[in-house]
């Protein structure tokens, strides 16, 4: 059975696509107001499994693809692999059925799990090499605010980069969290508390449902442009250097 989570009432449904992690997980957020997330079985089966990941949240929540009203989607950053995925799969949905493309920023969908959990959440994934995707935010009035923009740095920055949020927020280190799929990268930093980010597809909806005035007008915007020409943050090219090689370069 899926599980749900309580969001206000509206008179829409929509599809949550969460591909940038290990784990394939799907979302939707259906009339009744309630989110119903779905997982995939295995670690990167996104390719195999997404479409009958969606066929099966679809019939578990009786409705069919041709009353869904969009598709809210993973931007990145996370894995280029299952990014990559998550968009052609979504852009072939979205461009048989006429439906928009809303992206957002999986860190932002991981750290809304934990809104109200802590005053201060940084939302990390890996990039491999020793480094992390990372953005930091506070949580102020259930909304999350902003305060680092998704970035990559090494692991060794964290714990000063969530220092220096928290001072700069007045904020006691005990109040800040640690949210990530992969909670591992941190496990021997003592300073501060860490959870796993599980609801990431549901952060999506959840984020769409409570900024949809904003969400709305960026989306004014996309219809400029062709479907097509939307494509994720990867936050680092294909031929990518470590952060060390980057400053190096600038220097």
């Amino acid at each position: 059975m899926p599980s749900g989570y309580s969001v206000l009432s509206h008179s829409f449904t929509y599809l949550g696509i969460e591909t940038s992690s290990t784990f394939l997980q799907v979302a939707l957020l259906t009339e009744s107001g309630v989110i119903h997330e779905f997982s995939g079985s295995g670690e990167l089966s996104h390719n195999e499994e997404i479409s009958a990941l969606v066929s099966s949240a679809l019939d578990s929540c009786a409705i069919t693809a041709r009353d869904l009203s969009g598709l809210v989607i993973s931007r990145g950053p996370g894995s280029f692999t299952g990014l990559r995925i998550g968009y052609a799969f979504a852009k072939g949905l979205a461009l048989g059925l006429g439906l928009r493309m809303y992206p957002i920023c999986s860190l932002r969908a991981a750290a809304f799990e934990y809104l109200k959990k802590a005053s201060i959440i940084a939302a990390i994934k890996d990039a491999r090499r020793q480094e992390v995707y990372f953005s930091l935010f506070s949580s102020k009035n259930d909304q999350l605010v902003e305060i680092i923009s998704p970035q990559i740095v090494a692991v060794e920055e964290i714990t000063c980069l969530i220092a220096e949020g928290c001072h700069n927020e007045s904020v006691a280190l005990e109040k800040a969290l640690i949210v990530s799929p992969d909670p591992e990268l941190i496990k021997s930093d003592k300073k501060f508390q860490v959870a796993k980010a599980s609801h990431t597809a549901s952060g999506l909806l959840q984020i769409f449902r409570s900024d949809t005035n904003e969400i709305f007008s960026t989306a004014k915007e996309l219809e400029l442009k062709q479907l097509a020409d939307l494509s994720p943050s990867y936050y680092r090219s294909v031929e990518a250097k470590t952060v060390d090689q980057r400053r190096d370069k600038s220097s």
